[in-house]
C-alpha cells in the first residue's frame, strides 16, 4: 500500500511540475507564395551549433508551433536552411506575419522589444542599402569621382557607426535576458571567424556574469581571444 501511494504520488507531482513550466505557442500568418508547402523549423543554440527543436509546414497561409519550456529561449525560425528572424520562445503567445513587404512579430514582452531593435535596425540598414543609388545621382549631377567617394564613404563610416551604437546598446540594455546574447551571437555571426572588436570588447567589459556566461558568449569570447594571441605572436615572428 505504502509502495503504491508512493507512486501515485511521484507520478502526481511529475504531473504538477510539467503543468508549471512556461508554455509557448507560435501563430504565424503567411502572404508569400514562396513559402507555402514550405517546411519551417525553429532552432536554438546548443553544444556550438545551432539545433532543430521543432518543425511545421505552412499551410493555407498559416502555421503552428507549440511547446513546453524549462525557460525562456532565444531561437530563430528556419525555411530549410535559410534563416527568416529571430524569435524568442516565451510563456504567452507570439504572432508572426510574413508578407513581401515586412515580418512583423509581437505578442509577448520580450519579442515586443526584440521586433522594435529590428525595425529600428532596418531604418539603418535602409541608408546603407541608398548608398550606391546616390552614387548614382552624384555621378548624374557632375560631382568629381574623388569628391563622390570621398562623401559616401564618410557617409558610410557614420552609418556603420549607428548601427553599432545601436546594437551596443540594445546587448548591453538585455545583459540579463536571452536577447543579449540572442542579439551579440547574430552580431558575431557576420564574422569569419571569432574575434575580438573594439565594439565586442567595449560589450564584454563590464558585463555581469550571466551574460558572460551564457555558451555562446563564452565559446565566441574564448575563441577570439586564442585568435588574437596567435595573430599577436605571428606579428612578432
Amino acid at each position: 500500500m505504502t509502495k503504491s501511494f508512493s507512486l501515485w504520488m511521484m507520478l502526481a507531482l511529475t504531473l504538477v511540475l510539467a503543468g508549471c513550466r512556461p508554455h509557448y505557442k507560435v501563430i504565424g500568418e503567411n502572404g508569400i507564395d514562396a513559402l507555402e508547402g514550405r517546411k519551417l523549423y525553429l532552432k536554438r543554440y546548443a553544444n556550438e551549433e545551432l539545433v532543430n527543436m521543432d518543425s511545421t509546414t505552412v499551410q493555407h497561409g498559416h502555421f503552428e508551433f507549440s511547446g513546453t519550456l524549462d525557460s525562456t529561449l532565444f531561437a530563430h525560425l528556419f525555411v530549410e536552411n535559410e534563416s527568416l528572424m529571430p524569435i524568442v520562445l516565451e510563456e504567452g503567445e507570439v504572432h508572426l506575419n510574413f508578407t513581401n513587404e515586412e515580418q512583423s512579430l509581437g505578442g509577448t514582452p520580450l519579442n515586443d522589444s526584440l521586433y522594435s531593435f529590428v525595425k529600428q535596425k532596418g531604418v539603418v540598414d535602409e541608408l546603407m542599402h541608398n548608398i550606391p543609388h546616390k552614387e548614382s545621382a552624384l555621378i548624374m549631377a557632375g560631382y568629381d569621382h574623388d569628391e563622390i567617394v570621398r562623401l559616401l564613404n564618410a557617409e558610410a563610416l557614420q552609418i556603420q557607426q549607428i548601427s553599432e551604437r545601436l546594437i551596443s546598446r540594445f546587448i548591453k540594455s538585455n545583459y540579463n535576458n536571452v536577447l543579449g546574447p540572442g542579439i551579440f551571437m547574430i552580431m558575431t555571426s557576420a564574422y569569419e571567424f571569432p574575434i575580438m572588436t573594439p565594439e565586442i570588447e567595449a560589450i564584454v567589459l563590464g558585463a555581469p556574469e550571466k551574460f558572460l556566461q551564457d555558451d555562446y558568449v563564452s565559446a565566441y569570447v574564448r575563441m577570439a581571444r586564442e585568435n588574437t594571441e596567435k595573430m599577436n605572436a605571428q606579428r612578432h615572428d
